[in-house]
């Protein structure tokens, strides 16, 4: 059931429909590593500008979805060609 929910992203509040209980979890869990990031920028880049901040946040979070996304598929694979040959094993004749 969706729901409506009010995030905090640095000094800003964001309307947005949940889809789940799980879909708000997880957005309330990206929008608290969105707000840590920031304060980390904002001691070791203070002369960056606040939409700066939030750009290179996006970047970086962008590039490890990525990197998750391309161990996954490489997982998939691997473990499709464990299956492979799990089957040929499986089915050669033994005497």
């Amino acid at each position: 059931m969706a729901q409506n929910i009010t995030l905090k992203i640095g000094d800003k509040e964001f309307e947005f429909i949940a889809e789940s209980p799980e879909m708000e979890a997880l957005e309330r869990r990206a929008a608290e590593a969105v707000n840590r990031e920031l304060e980390r920028l904002n001691s070791t880049q203070p002369s960056q500008s606040t939409e700066n901040k939030l750009s290179i946040i996006a970047l970086q979070m962008a590039a490890r979805k990525l990197h998750f996304e391309k161990r996954a598929f490489d997982i998939e694979k691997e473990a499709s060609a464990l299956l492979s040959e799990t089957n040929k094993y499986l089915e050669t004749p033994k005497s």
